[in-house]
C-alpha cells in the first residue's frame, strides 16, 4: 500500500487524498441510513450559506464532488491524459455529480415528507436556520424544525426587519400556502409570545 502511494504523483495524490475519505464519508452516511431506517441522516443537507450558482453547497454534494471529482482526475492521470485535462475533468466530473446528488437529496426529502407530516403543526415551534433569510419577505430562506419527531426541511420567510442568518433560532408564527414558513427570531418570540398569537389571527 505504501509501496503504491509513494508511486505517485504530486497530482495523483491530491487526487486520491481527496477521493478516499469523501468516499468513506458517502458510504458511512448509506449504511447509517439503511440501518436507521425512520431515523433521518440530516447532516448531509447541511447548507454553507455561500453564493451558489451551482446548487451543490452542501455537505454531501460536496462529498460526492470530492469523490468522483477525486476518482476521475486519477483516472485520467493513469491514462496518460495530461494534468490539465485530468483537473479539468475532474471538476466537471464532480460538479455534475454533485449537482445531481443535491437534486436527487432535496426531491426524496421532499417526497418522503409529503403526506406524513402536516405543516401546520409547525406553528409555534422552535427551529433553526440553515440557510439565511433576508428581512422584510424580500427573499425566501430555510429553516429545520422538528415535526411529529422528525426534523423537516421548510422554505421560509419572515416578515420582520432582522435578517436571520445560518445557525440563528426561529420560532414558527404562521404558514402560507406551498408550505412556506412565517418565521421570527425566537429570542424575539419567546420575549414577545403575543407574536405567535398575532400570526395566526
Amino acid at each position: 500500500m505504501m509501496e503504491w502511494w509513494e508511486a505517485l504523483t504530486l497530482l495523483q495524490k491530491i487526487f486520491v487524498g481527496s477521493a478516499i475519505p469523501s468516499s468513506l464519508f458517502i458510504i458511512l452516511t448509506f449504511v447509517l441510513s439503511c440501518i436507521t431506517l425512520d431515523a433521518e441522516f440530516h447532516h448531509g443537507n447541511f447548507d454553507l450559506d455561500l453564493d451558489d450558482p451551482f446548487g451543490i453547497l452542501n455537505l454531501r454534494g460536496f462529498m460526492s464532488f470530492l469523490s468522483i471529482g477525486g476518482w476521475t482526475g486519477y483516472w485520467l492521470t493513469i491514462s496518460n491524459f495530461s494534468s490539465p485535462i485530468a483537473i479539468a475533468g475532474g471538476l466537471i466530473a464532480g460538479l455534475i455529480t454533485a449537482k445531481a446528488t443535491t437534486s436527487l437529496t432535496n426531491y426524496l426529502m421532499k417526497t418522503n415528507y409529503n403526506g406524513n407530516i402536516k405543516s401546520e403543526n409547525a406553528i409555534g415551534q422552535i427551529g433553526e436556520v440553515y440557510l439565511t433569510i433576508p428581512a422584510n419577505g424580500k427573499d425566501q430562506g430555510k429553516v429545520n424544525v422538528l415535526v411529529q419527531g422528525k426534523l423537516v426541511e421548510f422554505d421560509a420567510i419572515t416578515t420582520k426587519g432582522i435578517e436571520l442568518k445560518t445557525g440563528d433560532k426561529i420560532a414558527v408564527i404562521d404558514i402560507k400556502e406551498n408550505n412556506l414558513l412565517v418565521v421570527e427570531s425566537a429570542v424575539n418570540y419567546l420575549k414577545e409570545p403575543e407574536i405567535l398569537e398575532e400570526g395566526n389571527q
